[in-house]
């Protein structure tokens, strides 16, 4: 989670128009308290330095990025300031091509070997459009409020080819042919935010309140062809709605020289999956999810000595009312109530500044992946959710240390009920795969970070080196198989300022192979280049950039479930040429500072 102050990120836009010379301040929470859901793993908090004056601002932004095809992204933010009131809107479009292709296969291990192989070919033509206006009154310094409305639309239409080849133990079995045309729209897409944030005497109030509501219909015409000649049509008619309101509330007082803060949050949610098929001998689906959440935290920190120590208490009560073709599953229905303790000490002994955080979170299954309904890709392939997936619970120890311009942390991730993607057979067909998600009982990761930043004169270098691993065992096969390979990784990046409002950006990455989960992931790269121009007195910014120069960067996992085995190779447009320019006049930061509520469940959606 990013927020800028205080006003949570929900654009990446808002990134991009935040330039370094407005940064005052940036905190970086990587094991965050109980006053953040559990299921928030980071936080990035970033201040700007505060501007006076009133007017009119603009910042006006178009980004043109070059692969197999053209795509091209403009957005203006407008500003008018008046005596503590501020007015803003944000406009955003984009549309484009795009391309995927990939090349995988699924092994299945019994008396004979099936093998099947698959080729996908895809393009993507995208359109999207959002649009953003608010306002924020601040009369003084101790008090803020303001409220903001977002409408969002999306449409992108698929052309694609699937080619599949199944062989039995090496011999040719059955070849299938299928090309797909569909379309998706998210229409109308709606969300709202109003919020409070202020001190009276020496108690600070922080109140937020949510609306977030989402259409999206799937309209897909599957025409396949077998090596016998025989053709059918599958047609796909599936709709997606969801709804949330949620609210946050946060007070925190001084006694003596402990900070006290107690808040409370409550997010309802509802969901409805409905999919029709015609051509193919599945049934559809009518699912609806409910759920409510109603959490209370409270926290306390304390100087103690060179050393400041704070501990918190989170408590969650979750209501989850499974509903499959109108009547309520008992079974998959859940009630949960779950503590969540965290502690933590920081301090600096001499030049070493450092860390310790032992913290509990749990990550929820998102809303697709407790999705019952079969979904069809081809004749010999299915996928669907598992609604009886349990939320996973993370137990996570950081220590972090710097000392002048280096750092290193270590971190440790007992994870139980940890959600793996899995794959069986369809009713006991060893052609027929069904690709879908379990519950392991355990899974342990751990994480070694080492870096520096250095400067010499002009050139500026962030290099860092860090290793990531996992300790798993599962049976595949019949026999126990290891996934403790860890994956080691390099990146360095670097700046070059040179005359004229001249930079130079340069950024490689290298990463190991090794194992994540289940799975086997083969080596990747890449190397980044940017060259960066400032006119006007910084006022207009150009910046010509060079992605993934040798087109290295692209996921190649491998995946071990019982006597199934996945490989994959995706091709994604990595590889491609960005242009951006960028127009600011007489920008002054937001000083919106509602910072939202219900973040986590909107991510599940």
């Amino acid at each position: 989670m990013i927020y800028i102050n205080g006003k949570k990120v929900r654009n990446m836009a808002e990134l991009e128009l935040l330039s370094s010379k407005d940064i005052k301040e940036v905190e970086v929470i990587a094991n965050p308290d109980v006053s953040y859901s559990a299921e928030t793993n980071a936080v990035i908090r970033i201040k700007t330095i505060r501007r006076r004056g009133d007017g009119f601002s603009a910042s006006l932004n178009n980004t043109t990025t070059v692969a197999h095809y053209a795509s091209n992204a403009d957005d203006a933010l407008l500003t008018y300031r008046r005596n503590g009131l501020e007015v803003f809107a944000l406009g955003y479009f984009k549309g484009g091509k795009s391309q995927y292709s990939e090349s995988s296969s699924m092994t299945t291990y019994g008396q004979n070997i099936f093998r099947q192989g698959i080729e996908i070919a895809t393009t993507n033509t995208s359109t999207s459009a959002s649009g953003k206006v608010g306002f924020n009154y601040q009369p003084n310094d101790n008090h803020s409020f303001g409220a903001f409305y977002q409408g969002d639309r999306y449409k992108t239409k698929t052309k694609g080819t699937l080619d599949t080849d199944i062989t039995d133990d090496g011999q040719p079995l059955q070849a299938l042919h299928q090309r797909e045309e569909g379309e998706t729209l998210y229409c109308p897409s709606h969300e709202a935010n109003v919020y409070y944030n202020g001190t009276v005497g020496e108690l600070s109030v922080d109140f937020n309140g949510d609306f977030l509501q989402n259409t999206k219909k799937t309209d897909d015409m599957q025409y396949e062809t077998n090596g016998d000649g025989n053709k059918r049509t599958v047609s796909t008619d599936a709709s997606y709605r969801n709804r949330l309101w949620a609210e946050k509330l946060v007070v925190g007082y001084p006694l003596g020289k402990n900070r006290i803060e107690i808040g409370e949050e409550y997010t309802n949610s509802h969901i409805d999956y409905q999919s029709h098929y015609t051509g193919a001998d599945i049934s559809g689906g009518d699912t609806k999810i409910t759920e409510s959440n109603i959490a209370t935290f409270a926290q306390i920190t304390r100087p103690i000595g060179m050393f400041r120590v704070g501990a918190g208490i989170r408590y969650e009560h979750i209501q989850n009312t499974y509903t499959n073709g109108g009547e309520k599953n008992a079974d998959m229905s859940r009630t949960y109530n779950n503590w969540f303790p965290s502690l933590s000490v920081a301090g600096q002994i001499k030049e070493v500044g450092f860390s310790l955080n032992m913290t509990s979170h749990t990550t929820r299954p998102s809303y697709s992946q407790l999705d019952g309904t079969l979904h069809y890709v081809n004749r010999y392939s299915y996928r669907k959710g598992n609604p009886m997936l349990k939320p996973a619970e993370l137990y996570t120890a950081d220590l972090m240390a710097q000392w002048k311009c280096y750092f290193a942390k270590a971190s440790y991730i007992y994870n139980r009920n940890a959600i793996f993607n899995a794959t069986e057979r369809y009713n006991d067909d060893p052609v027929v795969k069904m690709v879908s998600f379990k519950n392991v009982p355990t899974y342990r990761q751990y994480q070694l970070v080492v870096g520096a930043q250095t400067q010499i004169g002009c050139w500026m270098s962030q290099p860092m080196i860090g290793c990531v691993g996992g300790i798993y065992q599962d049976t595949f096969r019949g026999k126990d198989k290891s996934f403790d390979t860890p994956l080691f990784l390099f990146n360095c990046s670097n700046t070059i300022t040179l005359p004229h409002n001249w930079t130079v950006d340069a950024e490689c990455m290298f990463q190991t192979a090794g194992n994540v989960q289940n799975c086997f992931i083969k080596p990747l790269n890449y190397i980044n280049l940017a060259v960066r121009k400032s006119l006007m007195n910084n006022a207009l910014t150009l910046q010509l950039k060079a992605n993934d120069i040798l087109n290295c960067n692209h996921e190649r996992p491998t995946m071990y479930n019982g006597d199934i085995m996945i490989k994959a190779n995706n091709y994604r447009e990595t590889r491609n040429i960005v242009l951006s320019l960028r127009y600011n006049f007489n920008t002054v930061r937001s000083k919106y500072r509602g910072t939202g509520a219900g973040s986590d469940e909107k991510k599940r959606f």
